[in-house]
């Protein structure tokens, strides 16, 4: 009471200008009572609000952990979640390009026997692009080296790269994918020996006495890979909340196209000018043939129906 009677002499005492500049203060201290940060916690919280939107994590029926033992696999997958969410043109294009091949590599997969989930390894491996080079010489939608390309029947020499073929690349894929899982016997570590390579993570498994890729001490690229794959899995499936459709527009569609067979093209040039067929559109329907001329063998080539 002492304090009030105080601060009611001090206050009668002033100007009425001082008594309007303290009203003012007193309401300002007590309106920012009511403006407080959001404490650390909360940010915690809320800053893996796209794990919580999924629940139960999984890539090929296999669970994701996410306990208190595997607490940074939520920042490994925010991660790749906000990488991929935010390179929203690449993200765009891949959507745009999902209906040229969806149809073919969903029914290799059932037809192999590999979890649907494997649809989106392509997307992250190349954004569903058949003529990437990566800087390490893997190429096509696939991203397949040299060697595993060849050991899987895909013709690769100085005139054609079948790795460049989006159609003849994901069924060499499928027998890459069979012999991992014959090796690991689990579908999370074929993700991961993909990128890898097989012999590479049987070393780290090895080296490091474990046998869970969640367990692994892995090369960057490795380590996130499979959060790669679970970001466009869940991004993909979800992807008009996530996304405004008017980002995505229509999707693409097989153009209108027939294959023929040739015996040797020696200048592809004329071929294509002696059947109404521009070069431009030849080598856009044929990434594969890599020079201007084929040598004898039977060949399929792509062109326009007319």
């Amino acid at each position: 009471m002492l304090f009030l009677s105080k601060l009611k002499q001090y206050y009668n005492g002033k100007s009425m200008i001082f008594r309007y500049v303290l009203i003012v203060f007193i309401l300002i201290i007590i309106l920012l009572q009511f403006i407080r940060p959001r404490s650390a916690s909360t940010v915690s919280t809320n800053s893996s609000w796209f794990i919580q939107s999924f629940g139960n994590l999984d890539f090929a029926w296999e669970d994701v952990p996410m306990d208190w033992k595997y607490i940074l696999n939520q920042e490994r997958l925010d991660r790749e979640l906000l990488v991929t969410k935010l390179n929203y043109s690449q993200f765009a294009l891949t959507h745009k390009r999902q209906w040229l091949y969806l149809d073919y590599i969903q029914k290799a997969l059932k037809k192999s026997g590999i979890p649907s989930d494997f649809q989106y390894l392509p997307m992250i491996e190349s954004y569903l692009k058949e003529t990437v080079v990566s800087a390490a010489g893997a190429a096509g939608m696939r991203q397949f080296m040299p060697w595993t390309a060849i050991k899987y029947w895909l013709i690769v020499n100085e005139f054609v790269d079948q790795r460049f073929d989006p159609f003849l690349s994901t069924d060499a894929a499928m027998l890459y994918l069979k012999d991992l899982y014959s090796i690991f016997d689990n579908w999370t570590l074929v993700l991961a020996a993909y990128n890898r390579w097989e012999y590479g993570l049987q070393s780290d498994m090895q080296n490091q006495f474990q046998f869970w890729y969640y367990d692994l001490y892995l090369n960057n690229e490795t380590h996130r890979f499979v959060f790669r794959a679970l970001a466009m899995k869940y991004l993909m499936q979800d992807r008009y909340s996530y996304f405004d459709p008017s980002i995505l527009w229509e999707q693409y569609s097989l153009p209108n196209i027939q294959t023929i067979q040739v015996w040797a093209i020696q200048d592809l040039r004329i071929r294509a000018k002696d059947n109404w067929h521009s070069y431009l559109q030849v080598k856009q329907l044929n990434p594969r043939i890599r020079k201007n001329l084929l040598p004898d063998g039977k060949w399929a080539i792509r062109v326009f129906k007319d």
